[in-house]
């Protein structure tokens, strides 16, 4: 299970956990993978492997924060593969963020999540599919998206409209 989280630069995440026990071990929480900051917001991403079966909306997932009054979104994707076989980071304060990622196994599902400031709400990159997209309002915005890529090696990952993105 993958948690992407943005919150104002005025505070910090201190623990992601959910009901379902996800995390080594034995609840621990997520294992931060990647941050980033644009000087407005934080984005950070975590995971979770060895993920315990639930029914429909019988996990909740629980961030908590370092301090009262952040604005935060949360975007959790949940998908059969719980390993991570590399990560990337676009560069922050960039309208439609974009990265290469250099994938190790064939048949690789890759998630992208970023967020931003701008009015519009964000579309997916090519060959990419939106999950969530949208727009809060109309200065937050933010998408998760995915693709399957069939062969290993550099794919480019990308997102257009986001704004000044942390991606």
């Amino acid at each position: 299970m993958l948690v992407f989280v943005k919150c104002s630069v005025a505070g910090d995440i201190t623990s992601v956990k959910d009901t379902s026990q996800n995390g080594q071990p034995s609840n621990a929480g997520y294992t931060l993978v990647a941050s980033q900051t644009n000087g407005v917001f934080n984005e950070y991403l975590y995971a979770a492997t060895l993920i315990a079966a639930a029914g429909a909306g019988a996990n909740t997932v629980t961030v908590a924060l370092s301090t009262t009054g952040l604005s935060v979104t949360v975007l959790i994707y949940e998908a059969t593969q719980s390993f991570i076989d590399s990560f990337a980071s676009a560069a922050p304060n960039t309208v439609s963020p974009s990265v290469t990622l250099t994938t190790q196994a064939v048949n690789t599902l890759i998630v992208a999540g970023a967020f931003g400031n701008s009015a519009s709400t964000p579309t997916a990159g090519t060959g990419f599919a939106s999950q969530q997209a949208g727009n809060v309002a109309a200065v937050d915005s933010y998408i998760l998206e995915d693709h399957t890529v069939s062969a290993n090696g550099a794919q480019t990952v990308a997102a257009t409209t986001v704004g000044a993105a942390a991606a």
